[in-house]
C-alpha cells in the first residue's frame, strides 16, 4: 500500500502571541524560560483549531 502526501499541503500553524513586559529583562529581551511558554500556548491554539480543547 502507498500513501502519497499532495505536494501543496503545509504543515503550518501560525499563532500570534503578544509580549509582556514582564517577559522581558531590562535590555528588552525576552527571558529563555518563556519560550517554553510560547511554545505550549501554539500548541493549545493549533488543538483548539480542530474543534478540541474549551
Amino acid at each position: 500500500m502507498r500513501i502519497e502526501i499532495p505536494a501543496d499541503k503545509t504543515f503550518v500553524h501560525e499563532t500570534i502571541i503578544p509580549l509582556r513586559w514582564g517577559d522581558m529583562d531590562a535590555f528588552g529581551h525576552v527571558n529563555n524560560t518563556l519560550y517554553f511558554r510560547y511554545m505550549e500556548q501554539g500548541r493549545i491554539h493549533w488543538i483548539e483549531s480542530f474543534g478540541f480543547g474549551a
